[in-house]
Parts: C-alpha cells; structure tokens; sequence
C-alpha cells in the first residue's frame, strides 16, 4: 500500500544500524504510524531533517509488513528553539503524551493540531503549554475529570470551601467527602483548581495569557502528573528528566 504525501510530527526517532532511522509519526490523515526511512541518518540524505524528531513534514509511504519505508520526505516546519535542554523536554513530554495514549492508525485531526499549534507555542510558556496538552488530551480521551464541583458530592467550587483535594481519576473532593483511601489526595487551593478548569477548556491562545503564581504552578504540575501517569500506567521519562532538570538548576527565569 502506497501513502501519498501524509502529513505528521516526528515524535519519536531510533537508530537503526549506521544510516537508518525507524521513527514513530503522529499523521495527520492516518494517526500514529511506525516507518523506517533507510538512509535517512546519511549527511547527504534529502531525509534527514525531515526525520529529526518534532520536524512536521510530508511523507511518501510504503507499507512494508508491521512497518511503513519512507520513500520520500518533505520538511514543512522545523522547531528551532527547541534545542534548549529546558524546552526539548519539554517537546519531548508533549510527544511522549501523545504516542502513550493515541493507538497505531486511528486518526485524530483535533490532537494532531493541537500538538502541532503546542509546538509552536512551547517557547512562550512551556509550563502552562503542557499542561494544557495534556489535559485537553485527556478530555479527547474521555477521561479528564473536572476542576468545577467535587467529584464525590457532585457540589460546584464554593469559595467558602476552606480545603480542596485532588486524586486521580476522580479529581475535586471538598474537604466534607474527604477521606484517608489507599492513595491518600493531594492538598489543592482553588486558585489551582480555577487554572487547571482554564488549561483543559481554554483556546491555547488564551492559555497563554494566563498568569500564575509559582506556587500555584506547582500545585497544577503535579495534579496533571499524577493525572498523566495514572492513566498511562508510568511516569514518562521525559516529566522524570523535566524534574531531575529542575532540582538541579531551578526553574528558569521567564
């Protein structure tokens, strides 16, 4: 089977042998593909940019048993900014979200554009740009809970409410249906709970008008991890790398 001119996002690429690369490609009109591109690692291959992992290209495919042969590859759009350390882990843990919980050749126009628009946002709030991936991602997914009304009582966010928790899947419980489970829930000011509502609802462009204290910051991070890694069944290695990179030089001044 031939694919002409498919269009996708690099999110994953291995090496294979000395000049060969085998890439996993979130597509555009086909979902998540798995395609070798022989030669594509040679300086002189018209391939090799395109298959550099978060290039948006077009590719000529050939189905070739399990996997697709890149015969051909355009590149549309390459990320320049992303080869800071801070921001590339960031691209990676987008990439990472979207291959963990998109299944091989099932289109997803809606995921694919956001990634894409996320990618090109990253560099201007890489904080707020991922977590808003990730919880629009879960939202596609069905699985998002919600940030406006306890998940036990079902009562909306009362400003009188003087403790909030958190606790994947279910999210919100007031502190009135609090109890001690098996995982006990993490502590959530309602600043926290009014900007993860915004990040999973919100147009990206308002997104990035969003201002929050790192405090708060804090708190939604780690509620959208524990949310991500429930649902996958691990912590991504890349929000483990985004962590090690934290502790060790500090969050970068904005």
């Amino acid at each position: 089977m031939f694919c002409s001119g498919i269009e996708g996002v690099v999110l994953r690429m291995y090496p294979l042998r000395e000049a060969d690369r085998l890439l996993t490609i979130f597509s555009l009109q086909r979902g998540k593909l798995t395609a070798t591109a022989f030669g594509g690692a040679r300086p002189c291959s018209r391939k090799r940019v395109s298959t550099l992992p978060f290039c948006r290209a077009r590719f000529w495919l050939q189905r070739r048993g399990e996997y697709y042969r890149v015969d051909q590859a355009e590149s549309l759009e390459f990320f320049p900014a992303l080869h800071q350390p801070y921001l590339l882990g960031y691209a990676g843990y987008l990439a990472e979200l979207v291959e963990g919980f998109s299944p091989l050749e099932e289109p997803n126009p809606a995921l694919y554009r956001l990634l894409v628009s996320s990618l090109r946002c990253l560099r201007l709030c890489p904080e707020l740009v991922a977590q808003s991936l990730a919880l629009k991602l879960l939202r596609l997914a069905g699985v998002a809970p919600a940030f406006n009304r306890c998940s036990s009582c079902q009562r909306p966010l009362d400003p009188n409410w003087d403790r909030l928790y958190f606790t994947p899947p279910g999210g919100l419980l007031c502190s009135s249906c609090y109890t001690v489970p098996e995982a006990p829930p993490r502590a959530l000011s309602r600043g926290s709970a009014r900007l993860l509502r915004a990040l999973g609802e919100l147009p990206l462009q308002k997104v990035l008008t969003l201002k929050a204290a790192p405090a708060t910051l804090e708190e939604t991070e780690a509620a959208v991890a524990a949310l991500v890694t429930f649902h996958l069944g691990h912590t991504p290695r890349s929000l483990l790398y985004l962590q090690n990179l934290a502790t060790s030089s500090g969050r970068p001044e904005e």
